[in-house]
């Protein structure tokens, strides 16, 4: 079900390709009033595919995708010879434009495993969620490495 949420998502754009300038956006009670089955497809894929992640993520290490969200592996621990980030780049608003700088010296291994990462790889999204239950969007952005208390669907696009 999954893969055919995604094949679904992929060739939306390819159906309606000559449409796009006709095409309006829908509020959240238009979409829950539709009767799309082709949009009820997605949306049951996309739930579940995301229950799927949330059940890896039980699990310590992380969880590995590629670009197109394909499923590489989780439990994975990042290994190699990464240099330590000192500080990151806290951001205040969804561009990371206005941030505030912040040691690393008080976070676990989680964090700073993701930090490496993203320092060493700049274009690598990685996404933190401590066991506390909240989530952290980590970026390279502006020279260095970005930490987003909230996910900004423009940082991802970017």
């Amino acid at each position: 079900m999954i893969d055919q949420g995604w094949d679904i998502l992929l060739a939306l754009p390819q159906r309606w390709k000559s449409d796009w300038e006709h095409i309006e956006p829908v509020g959240w009670m238009e979409y829950l009033a539709g009767k799309n089955q082709t949009l009820s497809s997605l949306d049951e894929s996309v739930f579940e595919w995301a229950h799927l992640v949330a059940g890896m993520t039980q699990v310590d290490g992380a969880v590995v995708m590629t670009e197109r969200l394909e499923l590489v592996g989780f439990g994975a621990q990042i290994s190699g010879k990464l240099e330590h980030v000192d500080s990151v780049a806290q951001a205040l608003d969804q561009e990371g434009s206005e941030i505030r700088k912040e040691q690393t010296n008080c976070v676990g291994s989680r964090h700073n495993s993701a930090y490496s990462l993203c320092n060493a790889l700049h274009d690598v999204l990685a996404v933190v969620v401590s066991q506390d239950g909240t989530a952290q969007l980590i970026k390279w952005n502006d020279g260095m490495v970005t930490v987003w208390e909230h996910l900004s669907p423009s940082l991802i696009e970017a």
